[in-house]
């Protein structure tokens, strides 16, 4: 809108795959801790795909210092439940998300990015007692990595990236004991943890405002169901006014 002020708008389309199904044998102990019903194996849930309009986000940034090789800016976002959040294609819950970003310019450019997420109630966050909806937990965001211009239109980047969830679900592995039978469980709990992860990847500028860009994001910790490497390629074209 100005030179120190930019919005954004991301409206996402994307296409989920899930491969993986779950199988469980239920038990009902609810009587003096004795086993007074069990039920048939049946699919927790199944494998299939959805497509469709992911979760709509707006952001607004300022530039608050703006020197000759260094910018500091600081901006919000927020984010609408707009995608199918039974199908993985959204949060089902509203965001926020101010945030701190630092950089540098010149052919050597480090960045350092700091923010904080915090969500409304989903339906993908219930009470395990009661079923009511909570609130998915919020997270610490940081980030901050480098882009290095090799020639002109040629720019390798890495970067760091992580964030530490706040009290949020995680499954705890137990034992229990069923009509003389012992077994292993997964008891739900509640603890903060991290997840990081490492960028690495290219921005190619073939010509005027066409960006292409490749990225892989390794995973560097277990936290999380997440995949170990994820490819990433695409195209950008900015249009100027």
């Amino acid at each position: 809108m100005t030179d120190r002020l930019d919005i954004f708008l991301l409206v996402p389309f994307s296409k989920v795959t899930l491969k993986t199904s779950s199988v469980g044998q239920e038990f009902d102990l609810t009587l003096d801790n004795k086993l007074i019903a069990n039920f048939p194996s049946q699919p927790s849930f199944l494998a299939g795909s959805a497509s469709g309009l992911g979760d709509i986000a707006a952001d607004l940034k300022a530039n608050v210092l703006k020197l000759e090789h260094a910018s500091i800016a600081v901006g919000g976002e927020v984010r609408f439940p707009t995608g199918d959040a039974t199908n993985y294609l959204g949060s089902g819950a509203y965001g926020v998300k101010p945030y701190f970003v630092f950089s540098r310019k010149g052919r050597f450019t480090p960045n350092i990015n700091l923010g904080y997420q915090w969500n409304s109630k989903s339906v993908l966050a219930t009470n395990p007692q009661t079923g009511a909806e909570q609130n998915l937990p919020s997270s610490f965001l940081y980030s901050g990595g480098v882009d290095y211009r090799v020639i002109r239109r040629l720019t390798l980047t890495a970067e760091f990236l992580g964030q530490l969830v706040i009290d949020g679900p995680r499954l705890q592995s137990t034992t229990e004991s069923v009509a003389g039978n012992t077994f292993t469980n997964a008891k739900p709990i509640s603890s903060n943890y991290t997840m990081d992860n490492l960028g690495i990847g290219f921005k190619v500028n073939p010509f005027k405002n066409l960006v292409i860009t490749g990225n892989t994001l390794i995973q560097l910790d277990s936290a999380g169901i997440r995949s170990k490497i994820v490819p990433l390629f695409g195209v950008s074209y900015r249009f100027n006014h």
